[in-house]
């Protein structure tokens, strides 16, 4: 039996121990940017607007604390306002939840994402929401508007 000499197994534990050093600092470091000190997700709130329409009649406010949509709606930001070509859907409650201070409805935080395509019944503007707020939250269930897009990453 043929046993490796020394000078192989000095290198092959200092390239094992830098692996291991290196997976243990991404390990610890993957959370850095997504959570805060409680260890949860932290919330960001974008504001969308609606293509066309007055912002007192075409602004709202939604919250999300899952990386996945926080990463969609920054690349969004990214391009020009009129290439952001996804818009809001998701299911809406009754009341602002403190943050879509404008509105009697607010989108469900963590229950909506940013979608290219959503069927007809769910499209509208936020004053038909407001209008009409039970069916809305009652039967529709979701809001879609296909004009929206998100304008800005705001502090609530």
């Amino acid at each position: 039996m043929k046993f490796p000499s020394p000078r192989m197994i000095v290198p092959a534990k200092r390239t094992c121990l830098l692996l291991f050093l290196s997976l243990m600092a991404a390990v610890l470091c993957a959370g850095c940017d997504t959570e805060d000190d409680t260890g949860e997700n932290p919330e960001v709130f974008f504001l969308f607007a609606i293509r066309n329409v007055p912002p007192a009649e075409g602004h709202f406010v939604a919250k999300t604390t899952l990386p996945a949509v926080i990463e969609v709606a920054r690349s969004q930001l990214a391009l020009p306002a009129d290439e952001r070509n996804l818009h809001i859907n998701g299911t809406i409650a009754r009341g602002s939840d403190g943050y879509n201070l404008e509105w009697n409805w607010h989108f469900v935080p963590d229950e909506w994402a940013l979608a290219q395509v959503s069927i007809e019944v769910c499209d509208g503007l936020p004053q038909m929401v407001a209008d009409d707020r039970d069916y809305w939250v009652d039967v529709v269930g979701q809001f879609c508007p296909w004009d929206a897009y998100v304008f800005e990453e705001i502090d609530p």
